[in-house]
């Protein structure tokens, strides 16, 4: 019985992470023409995680065919030019990092982060339950609680893409909702 409840409990999992991404695209929008990205710095309340997220999307960007400049060069010639991988981001600003780096768009992120407390069950071995008392540890867990991405044309700043989680996400998910986001810009299926 359980060997057949397994395939159905994957699939629905999978239909969650694909049901918890709203993508919204300019009609005209072509992967194409924007084809040279350069990706920032996700604007949050933790630096590590900032640089983190952007970090980790930049492969699925590459394997979707998009070109990313090297983030440790772009931020290299961004101090040279006084101007940051991160903060506030108006249109002359997002024109000029896309004139200096050579790119067609900006990806912009941000996001919302906490701390959730979980009770789990202090269980050894095959003791159940009943024989620890019902005792539990409290385990305090990271959840982004959104994220939300942005592909900017450097020329008008104008958002082509967007994409927005619709509920939390444990750190493990964030990597499907990194795929989801990327094959509904490139229009992948």
């Amino acid at each position: 019985m359980n060997i057949k409840i397994a395939p159905v409990l994957m699939i629905a999992v999978a239909a969650l992470a694909c049901s918890s991404v709203k993508t919204v695209k300019k009609s005209d929008f072509s992967p194409e023409k924007y084809k040279k990205l350069a990706v920032m710095d996700f604007d949050g309340s933790h630096i590590e995680e900032s640089k983190a997220l952007a970090e980790c999307f930049i492969p699925f960007l590459m394997e979707a065919g998009f070109s990313v400049i090297e983030r440790s060069g772009l931020e290299k010639l961004l101090k040279e030019q006084q101007l940051g991988m991160s903060g506030v981001l108006d249109n002359s600003r997002i024109a000029q990092i896309g004139r200096i780096a050579g790119v067609n768009a900006l990806v912009l992120g941000s996001y919302r982060i906490s701390d959730k407390k979980k009770r789990i069950p202090l269980l050894r071995r095959l003791r159940t339950r009943a024989q620890t008392g019902g005792r539990q540890a409290v385990k305090t867990e990271s959840v982004f609680e959104r994220i939300s991405i942005r592909i900017v044309d450097v020329e008008t700043g104008e958002i082509l893409c967007s994409s927005t989680s619709e509920r939390e996400m444990g750190q493990g998910e964030v990597d499907v909702f990194f795929r989801q986001t990327v094959r509904s810009f490139s229009g992948e299926k």
